[in-house]
């Protein structure tokens, strides 16, 4: 079993037990059911999972990530408490995905360039011996490229919601934005567009002039820099030296040349989600308890790629009710704070938390995101915790 993946599954058992101990020492006398709705959404949601698991007769080796549960449990305990600076998580959760950022992304320049696929396509071949993970002999799975994309996507939010810009730091969102487009991947762009779309919406007060200011930034100078790359790639690089490494590589570029695009397969342009979430959603109509954690990867052999059916898949009807709760309470409050800070606070940098909590919660549609212990769990329940203690105090 891959070591980091070990850990995974036996997160919502850690959670269940330490956040029982957490209502039983510290809330047992003071416990104000309003202000702590979302830590009780959570511990339903693991307690329904625990269960699960228990019926499922499932074995502590078939599940995964108990360091990281507690690292988590542990930092939402001080943000509870007040005794964790939002900036400390914030600032070392970014220097975290800057390094995940450059180890995953360097090794694949070389392969993009010199081979006849797209970025999307030649995406992880033979770029794991590369890495700087490679080097402590840790061993890892190469994260999918719209698990990749995220990273990239937290950053541009880290940068633009800064307290002070400049213009390195706009030329920075300029270059990850123009990376996001080199990869390709549908969802996380759907998501980046809507975001730098709609923010102004949201986040500000809307002044035409900067708003088509920004589209152009974040929008059509990275899609030209893409175009760029690509062009690049084709008359220059590749040319240069061409060095396709087997006979399936020397086929396609004989049938294909090289690509600009990732080819689509007609009928087919959600990659088979459709399919997937029916055969699982089929599959457990019948079982009101679930599988237990990761249950679509030990039953279906491949992940549900959507947080709510994966909570039907490992926690049944009443862990997809859970989630679903939580999911529209976070994107009420997340507004509600957005609207609360875009008439009371001129601190723009406020406002990366309740991005966070809205990104993750589309990302949620494509991928099982918050529905499962991640990155995408430990980012979006800090900001959803330091928007609840802010509303908390305002009232």
């Amino acid at each position: 079993v891959n070591s980091f993946n070990y850990f995974r599954g036996i997160a919502p058992i850690i959670y269940f037990f330490l956040l029982i101990f957490y209502y039983f020492f510290f809330y047992k006398k003071n416990f104000k059911f309003e202000n702590n709705l979302i830590l009780t959404l959570i511990t339903i949601y693991f307690a329904l999972q625990v269960f699960a698991a228990y019926l499922a007769k499932d074995t502590i080796k078939d599940t995964y990530y108990i360091l990281l549960g507690f690292l988590t449990i542990f930092l939402i305990f001080f943000k509870k408490f007040n005794k964790f600076n939002d900036d400390y998580f914030k600032n070392i959760s970014i220097f975290f995905i800057f390094i995940l950022f450059l180890n995953f992304l360097f090794p694949q320049f070389k392969n993009f360039l010199h081979t006849p696929l797209s970025f999307y396509q030649q995406w992880g071949i033979g770029a794991e011996k590369n890495t700087i993970i490679n080097l402590f002999d840790i061993d890892f799975i190469y994260p999918n490229i719209l698990g990749f994309s995220r990273y990239i996507l937290v950053l541009i939010i880290y940068l633009f919601f800064l307290k002070k810009k400049n213009f390195i730091t706009n030329t920075f969102i300029c270059i990850l934005a123009s990376i996001l487009f080199l990869l390709q991947a549908r969802a996380t762009l759907l998501i980046y567009i809507l975001f730098v779309l709609l923010h102004p919406i949201i986040f500000e007060k809307i002044n035409l002039k900067i708003y088509f200011k920004k589209i152009l930034l974040l929008i059509f100078i990275p899609i030209i820099i893409f175009s760029s790359i690509n062009f690049l790639k084709i008359n220059y690089f590749f040319k240069k030296e061409l060095n396709l490494r087997n006979e399936e590589e020397v086929k396609y570029f004989n049938e294909n040349g090289t690509l600009f695009l990732r080819p689509f397969n007609k009928g087919n342009f959600s990659s088979d989600r459709y399919q997937d979430w029916e055969n699982m959603i089929k599959g457990n109509i019948n079982n009101i308890w679930g599988l237990g954690p990761q249950g679509d990867r030990k039953f279906y052999k491949k992940t549900a790629s959507n947080g709510w059916v994966y909570a039907f898949i490992c926690s049944g009807y009443f862990g997809f009710l859970t989630l679903l709760a939580l999911t529209i309470y976070s994107a009420l409050i997340s507004l509600k704070y957005s609207l609360l800070i875009k008439k009371k606070s001129k601190d723009y940098s406020l406002l990366y938390h309740p991005s966070i909590c809205l990104i993750f919660i589309a990302r949620t549609f494509f991928e099982t995101s918050i529905g499962v212990f991640g990155v995408d769990f430990i980012l979006f329940f800090y900001s959803l915790f330091s928007i609840q203690n802010y509303l908390n105090n305002e009232r």
